[in-house]
Protein backbone atom coordinates (compact mmCIF):
# COMPACT_ATOMS: atom_id res chain seq x y z
CA UNK A 1 0.00 0.00 0.00
CA UNK A 2 0.87 3.50 -0.53
CA UNK A 3 0.29 6.58 1.69
CA UNK A 4 0.18 10.10 0.46
CA UNK A 5 3.64 10.61 1.61
CA UNK A 6 4.85 8.37 -0.81
CA UNK A 7 3.61 10.43 -3.68
CA UNK A 8 4.46 13.45 -5.44
CA UNK A 9 3.14 16.04 -7.88
CA UNK A 10 5.26 16.84 -10.47
CA UNK A 11 5.06 19.04 -13.76
CA UNK A 12 6.92 17.42 -16.65
CA UNK A 13 7.76 18.19 -20.06
CA UNK A 14 6.35 15.61 -22.39
CA UNK A 15 9.93 14.66 -23.31
CA UNK A 16 10.84 13.65 -20.47
CA UNK A 17 7.79 11.06 -19.84
CA UNK A 18 8.90 7.66 -21.52
CA UNK A 19 6.49 5.20 -22.76
CA UNK A 20 7.70 1.36 -22.96
CA UNK A 21 4.91 0.05 -25.49
CA UNK A 22 4.15 -2.78 -22.94
CA UNK A 23 0.74 -1.31 -21.74
CA UNK A 24 -3.06 -3.46 -21.64
CA UNK A 25 -3.78 -0.99 -24.49
CA UNK A 26 -2.70 -1.20 -27.60
CA UNK A 27 -5.17 0.71 -29.74
CA UNK A 28 -6.51 3.86 -29.97
CA UNK A 29 -9.01 6.00 -31.67
CA UNK A 30 -7.96 8.80 -33.50
CA UNK A 31 -10.89 10.31 -33.42
CA UNK A 32 -11.40 10.05 -29.69
CA UNK A 33 -7.31 11.20 -29.24
CA UNK A 34 -8.99 14.28 -31.45
CA UNK A 35 -11.64 15.11 -29.58
CA UNK A 36 -9.70 14.93 -26.26
CA UNK A 37 -6.94 16.85 -27.57
CA UNK A 38 -9.06 19.69 -27.92
CA UNK A 39 -10.52 19.47 -24.67
CA UNK A 40 -6.89 19.61 -23.15
CA UNK A 41 -6.50 22.30 -24.98
CA UNK A 42 -9.45 24.50 -23.45
CA UNK A 43 -9.21 23.21 -20.26
CA UNK A 44 -6.03 21.48 -19.31
CA UNK A 45 -5.72 17.75 -17.85
CA UNK A 46 -7.28 17.53 -14.90
CA UNK A 47 -6.72 13.93 -14.26
CA UNK A 48 -2.76 13.63 -13.66
CA UNK A 49 -0.56 10.97 -15.24
CA UNK A 50 1.12 8.06 -12.93
CA UNK A 51 4.84 7.68 -13.77
CA UNK A 52 8.19 6.20 -11.38
CA UNK A 53 11.68 7.53 -11.70
CA UNK A 54 13.92 5.67 -13.86
CA UNK A 55 16.81 7.56 -14.21
CA UNK A 56 17.46 11.26 -13.62
CA UNK A 57 15.26 13.34 -15.52
CA UNK A 58 13.21 10.63 -16.87
CA UNK A 59 10.10 9.14 -16.10
CA UNK A 60 8.50 5.94 -17.27
CA UNK A 61 4.89 6.41 -17.84
CA UNK A 62 2.59 3.54 -15.54
CA UNK A 63 -1.13 4.94 -16.69
CA UNK A 64 -2.07 7.81 -18.95
CA UNK A 65 -0.85 7.19 -22.19
CA UNK A 66 -3.99 8.67 -23.88
CA UNK A 67 -4.09 11.49 -22.26
CA UNK A 68 -0.28 11.83 -22.75
CA UNK A 69 -0.68 11.46 -26.40
CA UNK A 70 -3.16 13.92 -26.03
CA UNK A 71 -1.50 16.33 -24.29
CA UNK A 72 1.45 15.89 -27.50
CA UNK A 73 -1.13 16.89 -29.66
CA UNK A 74 -2.15 19.90 -28.37
CA UNK A 75 1.12 21.13 -27.39
CA UNK A 76 1.30 21.24 -23.80
CA UNK A 77 4.76 22.09 -22.23
CA UNK A 78 4.32 20.63 -18.98
CA UNK A 79 2.18 17.70 -18.14
CA UNK A 80 0.66 17.49 -14.15
CA UNK A 81 2.49 13.39 -12.82
CA UNK A 82 2.14 11.67 -9.42
CA UNK A 83 5.72 9.89 -8.77
CA UNK A 84 4.98 6.65 -7.34
CA UNK A 85 7.96 4.49 -6.13
CA UNK A 86 7.27 1.01 -7.82
CA UNK A 87 9.28 -1.42 -9.32
CA UNK A 88 8.49 -2.67 -12.83
CA UNK A 89 6.04 -5.51 -12.41
CA UNK A 90 4.08 -3.45 -9.95
CA UNK A 91 3.81 -0.78 -12.31
CA UNK A 92 2.33 -2.89 -14.72
CA UNK A 93 -0.18 -3.95 -12.57
CA UNK A 94 -1.37 -0.97 -12.09
CA UNK A 95 -1.52 -0.03 -15.08
CA UNK A 96 -3.27 -2.86 -15.78
CA UNK A 97 -5.60 -2.06 -12.59
CA UNK A 98 -6.77 1.43 -13.85
CA UNK A 99 -7.11 0.48 -17.30
CA UNK A 100 -9.78 -2.57 -16.06
CA UNK A 101 -11.65 -0.31 -13.75
CA UNK A 102 -11.89 2.60 -16.89
CA UNK A 103 -13.42 -0.36 -19.09
CA UNK A 104 -10.73 0.40 -21.41
CA UNK A 105 -9.71 -2.79 -22.78
CA UNK A 106 -10.46 -5.70 -24.72
CA UNK A 107 -11.16 -8.65 -23.19
CA UNK A 108 -8.30 -10.09 -25.38
CA UNK A 109 -6.13 -7.10 -23.89
CA UNK A 110 -6.77 -8.19 -20.66
CA UNK A 111 -5.79 -11.90 -21.04
CA UNK A 112 -2.89 -10.78 -23.29
CA UNK A 113 -1.55 -8.70 -20.28
CA UNK A 114 -2.00 -11.50 -17.42
CA UNK A 115 -0.49 -13.97 -19.76
CA UNK A 116 2.92 -11.72 -19.78
CA UNK A 117 2.38 -10.65 -15.58
CA UNK A 118 2.69 -14.81 -15.14
CA UNK A 119 4.74 -15.86 -17.84
CA UNK A 120 6.84 -12.63 -18.10
CA UNK A 121 6.99 -11.39 -14.42
CA UNK A 122 6.41 -14.70 -13.11
CA UNK A 123 3.64 -14.10 -10.56
CA UNK A 124 1.18 -16.86 -9.89
CA UNK A 125 -2.22 -17.07 -10.87
CA UNK A 126 -2.94 -16.62 -6.92
CA UNK A 127 -1.00 -13.48 -6.77
CA UNK A 128 -2.74 -12.02 -9.97
CA UNK A 129 -6.34 -12.45 -8.86
CA UNK A 130 -5.25 -11.04 -5.63
CA UNK A 131 -3.68 -7.63 -7.22
CA UNK A 132 -6.57 -7.15 -9.25
CA UNK A 133 -9.26 -8.13 -7.55
CA UNK A 134 -10.62 -10.94 -9.72
CA UNK A 135 -11.29 -14.32 -8.39
CA UNK A 136 -9.14 -17.09 -9.53
CA UNK A 137 -11.65 -18.79 -11.63
CA UNK A 138 -12.17 -15.51 -13.53
CA UNK A 139 -8.38 -15.30 -14.05
CA UNK A 140 -8.15 -18.87 -15.76
CA UNK A 141 -11.15 -17.90 -18.30
CA UNK A 142 -9.37 -14.68 -19.06
CA UNK A 143 -6.10 -16.73 -20.10
CA UNK A 144 -8.23 -19.50 -22.01
CA UNK A 145 -9.24 -17.41 -24.34
CA UNK A 146 -6.07 -16.90 -26.17
CA UNK A 147 -6.71 -20.33 -27.18
CA UNK A 148 -8.24 -18.62 -30.16
CA UNK A 149 -6.41 -18.24 -32.78
CA UNK A 150 -5.36 -14.56 -33.75
CA UNK A 151 -7.96 -14.47 -37.21
CA UNK A 152 -10.77 -15.60 -35.09
CA UNK A 153 -9.62 -12.65 -32.44
CA UNK A 154 -9.65 -10.17 -35.48
CA UNK A 155 -12.99 -11.52 -36.13
CA UNK A 156 -14.86 -10.93 -32.84
CA UNK A 157 -13.01 -7.83 -32.55
CA UNK A 158 -14.38 -6.77 -36.00
CA UNK A 159 -18.01 -8.19 -35.44
CA UNK A 160 -17.81 -6.32 -31.64
CA UNK A 161 -18.64 -10.08 -29.95
CA UNK A 162 -18.81 -10.32 -26.40
CA UNK A 163 -16.09 -12.58 -24.29
CA UNK A 164 -19.52 -15.23 -23.68
CA UNK A 165 -19.19 -15.60 -27.50
CA UNK A 166 -15.33 -16.05 -27.86
CA UNK A 167 -15.67 -18.88 -25.05
CA UNK A 168 -18.31 -20.60 -26.92
CA UNK A 169 -16.25 -20.62 -29.97
CA UNK A 170 -13.42 -22.34 -27.96
CA UNK A 171 -15.60 -25.69 -28.23
CA UNK A 172 -15.04 -25.98 -31.94
CA UNK A 173 -12.70 -26.75 -34.18
CA UNK A 174 -9.83 -24.11 -34.90
CA UNK A 175 -11.60 -24.43 -38.31
CA UNK A 176 -14.84 -23.80 -37.86
CA UNK A 177 -14.40 -20.92 -35.87
CA UNK A 178 -14.59 -17.74 -37.98
CA UNK A 179 -17.47 -19.21 -39.79
CA UNK A 180 -19.57 -19.21 -36.41
CA UNK A 181 -18.22 -16.01 -35.66
CA UNK A 182 -19.65 -14.62 -38.77
CA UNK A 183 -23.58 -16.28 -38.10
CA UNK A 184 -23.42 -14.91 -34.44
CA UNK A 185 -22.85 -11.52 -36.17
CA UNK A 186 -25.34 -12.08 -39.38
CA UNK A 187 -27.87 -13.63 -36.61
CA UNK A 188 -27.58 -10.87 -34.02
CA UNK A 189 -27.03 -14.06 -31.96
CA UNK A 190 -27.25 -13.04 -27.62
CA UNK A 191 -24.59 -14.12 -25.70
CA UNK A 192 -27.01 -16.66 -23.90
CA UNK A 193 -27.46 -18.26 -27.41
CA UNK A 194 -23.87 -18.75 -28.09
CA UNK A 195 -23.42 -21.86 -26.42
CA UNK A 196 -26.84 -23.29 -27.36
CA UNK A 197 -25.82 -23.23 -31.20
CA UNK A 198 -22.21 -24.26 -30.93
CA UNK A 199 -23.85 -27.59 -28.68
CA UNK A 200 -26.14 -27.92 -31.75
CA UNK A 201 -23.11 -27.35 -34.48
CA UNK A 202 -20.98 -29.95 -32.12
CA UNK A 203 -24.14 -32.64 -31.84
CA UNK A 204 -26.59 -32.34 -34.31
CA UNK A 205 -29.74 -34.30 -33.54
CA UNK A 206 -30.10 -37.86 -35.53
CA UNK A 207 -32.67 -38.18 -37.46
CA UNK A 208 -34.68 -41.35 -37.23
CA UNK A 209 -37.14 -42.06 -39.68
CA UNK A 210 -39.71 -44.39 -38.80
CA UNK A 211 -39.86 -47.74 -40.78
CA UNK A 212 -43.30 -48.63 -42.66
CA UNK A 213 -45.22 -51.83 -42.47
CA UNK A 214 -45.84 -53.66 -45.32
CA UNK A 215 -49.17 -52.88 -45.10
CA UNK A 216 -49.08 -49.34 -44.92
CA UNK A 217 -47.74 -47.02 -47.80
CA UNK A 218 -44.05 -45.66 -47.80
CA UNK A 219 -44.56 -41.58 -47.39
CA UNK A 220 -41.34 -39.85 -47.36
CA UNK A 221 -40.19 -37.93 -45.31
CA UNK A 222 -40.46 -33.90 -44.24
CA UNK A 223 -37.67 -31.50 -45.70
CA UNK A 224 -35.46 -30.24 -42.44
CA UNK A 225 -33.59 -27.42 -42.07
CA UNK A 226 -30.04 -28.33 -40.72
CA UNK A 227 -27.16 -25.93 -39.96
CA UNK A 228 -24.35 -26.66 -42.43
CA UNK A 229 -20.95 -25.41 -41.24
CA UNK A 230 -17.63 -25.95 -43.62
CA UNK A 231 -14.47 -24.55 -43.73
CA UNK A 232 -16.09 -22.03 -46.73
CA UNK A 233 -18.84 -20.89 -44.43
CA UNK A 234 -21.88 -21.30 -42.93
CA UNK A 235 -25.55 -21.41 -43.86
CA UNK A 236 -28.70 -23.24 -43.52
CA UNK A 237 -29.58 -26.34 -45.96
CA UNK A 238 -32.60 -28.32 -46.60
CA UNK A 239 -32.06 -32.41 -46.22
CA UNK A 240 -33.99 -33.96 -48.38
CA UNK A 241 -35.59 -37.80 -48.21
CA UNK A 242 -35.94 -40.42 -51.05
CA UNK A 243 -37.17 -43.38 -51.33
CA UNK A 244 -34.10 -45.88 -51.53
CA UNK A 245 -35.61 -49.38 -53.35
CA UNK A 246 -38.18 -49.15 -55.72
CA UNK A 247 -39.34 -52.63 -54.12
CA UNK A 248 -40.39 -51.29 -51.41
CA UNK A 249 -42.90 -48.90 -53.53
CA UNK A 250 -44.34 -52.03 -55.91
CA UNK A 251 -44.68 -54.10 -52.79
CA UNK A 252 -47.27 -51.11 -51.11
CA UNK A 253 -49.10 -50.94 -54.21
CA UNK A 254 -49.74 -54.46 -54.31
CA UNK A 255 -50.34 -54.26 -50.38
CA UNK A 256 -53.24 -51.65 -51.59
CA UNK A 257 -54.63 -53.78 -54.62
CA UNK A 258 -55.00 -56.49 -52.10
CA UNK A 259 -56.97 -54.88 -49.53
CA UNK A 260 -59.63 -52.99 -52.22
CA UNK A 261 -59.94 -57.19 -53.45
CA UNK A 262 -60.69 -58.16 -49.42
CA UNK A 263 -63.15 -55.08 -49.52
CA UNK A 264 -64.73 -56.26 -52.74
CA UNK A 265 -63.31 -54.20 -54.90
CA UNK A 266 -61.93 -55.82 -57.90
CA UNK A 267 -58.88 -54.11 -59.00
CA UNK A 268 -55.61 -54.85 -61.27
CA UNK A 269 -52.42 -53.20 -61.37
CA UNK A 270 -50.40 -52.47 -64.77
CA UNK A 271 -46.56 -51.56 -64.91
CA UNK A 272 -45.55 -49.95 -67.92
CA UNK A 273 -41.36 -50.01 -67.99
CA UNK A 274 -39.47 -47.68 -70.69
CA UNK A 275 -35.96 -46.30 -71.25
CA UNK A 276 -36.87 -43.24 -69.28
CA UNK A 277 -39.39 -44.49 -66.97
CA UNK A 278 -41.66 -46.78 -65.09
CA UNK A 279 -45.57 -45.90 -65.15
CA UNK A 280 -48.20 -47.71 -62.61
CA UNK A 281 -51.82 -48.08 -63.53
CA UNK A 282 -54.28 -49.25 -60.64
CA UNK A 283 -57.71 -50.00 -62.05
CA UNK A 284 -60.96 -50.62 -60.29
CA UNK A 285 -63.72 -52.24 -61.68
CA UNK A 286 -67.10 -50.65 -60.54
CA UNK A 287 -69.12 -53.69 -61.04
CA UNK A 288 -68.04 -55.39 -58.57
CA UNK A 289 -69.20 -53.37 -55.65
CA UNK A 290 -71.83 -50.82 -55.51
CA UNK A 291 -71.94 -47.52 -56.51
CA UNK A 292 -71.96 -45.77 -52.76
CA UNK A 293 -69.00 -47.82 -51.49
CA UNK A 294 -67.40 -46.64 -54.52
CA UNK A 295 -67.86 -42.91 -53.68
CA UNK A 296 -66.52 -43.79 -50.44
CA UNK A 297 -63.02 -44.63 -51.43
CA UNK A 298 -60.67 -42.74 -51.06
CA UNK A 299 -56.72 -43.32 -52.60
CA UNK A 300 -54.25 -40.81 -52.36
Amino acid sequence: MHNIADKKLLMLRPCDIITTGNTPRQFFDPDELKLLSRSISANGIICPLAVRKVYRGKYTLITGERRLMAAKMAGIRRIPCILYKLDEASAEIYSLVESIHGKQLTFFEEARFINALIVERGLSETEVSVRLGMTQSAIALKLKLLRLDKLTQQKINEYSLTEQHARALLKLPESKRQAVATLFFSEHTHPDDADKIVNKIMSPPKRKYPVPSESEPIAPPQPTPTYNISDEGVGKTITKAAIGDIKLFENSLSKLSETLCAAGIHSTIKTNETAKHIEYRIRVDKSDTNLQKFKQLKIC
